[in-house]
């Protein structure tokens, strides 16, 4: 099994991200096996709206509500991987952790609790229209992508190239070694970036 944790502040693209991402990993051509994705989603304070999508997409999901992956819930995500790999054996696990979360905690748990790990990739949304804001209210919003393996700088299609340089420059200084793609999670993506994440190793 390889892993993906999807990782992002509040209002990030997250859900829209999701959602392509279960449907590439699902899709399949005549003669391939099929390919069994499950999804733990770490909610806090709300009644998840991606669940019954993925289901109907053939995506096994569970969801863990009322806390943050990255603190008191770190031990039930490991008993979760467990449990889901004994009774769905999925070919890929993606987790959605909150927009609270610090996604290499997230990462630990998965690392602690999966069983045959393949590769684990930290991959981190970034709002181009916010985050410089947001960074200076927050620790938390540069921590998320300070140990990305992707950082997707989503809504470029939002801000001009002056305000896309600046994020993308404070990105490579938070981030140095992170592989940065902008997207606009709000469209159909590039095949190329889902392909960047599910190789990346």
């Amino acid at each position: 099994m390889n892993a993906i944790i999807l990782s992002g502040f509040l209002g990030a693209g997250k859900t829209s991200l999701l959602l392509q991402l279960a449907a590439y990993l699902t899709a399949t051509t005549p003669g391939d096996k099929e390919v069994k994705v499950a999804v733990i989603e770490n909610e806090i304070g709300s009644v998840s709206v991606d669940g019954t999508t993925l289901k109907g997409q053939g995506v096994e999901v569970r969801e863990i509500m009322s806390g943050c992956v990255c603190c008191s819930l770190a031990g039930e995500l490991a008993t979760s991987i467990r449990v889901m790999q004994w009774q769905f054996d999925p070919d890929w696990l993606v987790v959605e952790a909150t927009g609270l979360a610090y996604p290499e905690k997230a990462a630990d748990s998965v690392r602690e609790g999966a069983v045959r790990l393949g590769t684990c990739t930290v991959v981190v949304l970034i709002d181009a229209e916010r985050f410089l804001q947001l960074e200076r209210i927050s620790p938390l919003i540069a921590g998320q992508p300070k140990h990305a393996d992707i950082i997707l700088l989503n809504k470029v299609d939002l801000v001009d190239d002056e305000q896309r340089n600046a994020v993308r420059q404070r990105l490579e200084k938070i981030n140095p070694t992170a592989t940065i793609i902008e997207i606009s999670a709000s469209q159909p993506l590039a095949v190329e970036v889902f392909e960047e994440m599910t190789h990346h190793a």
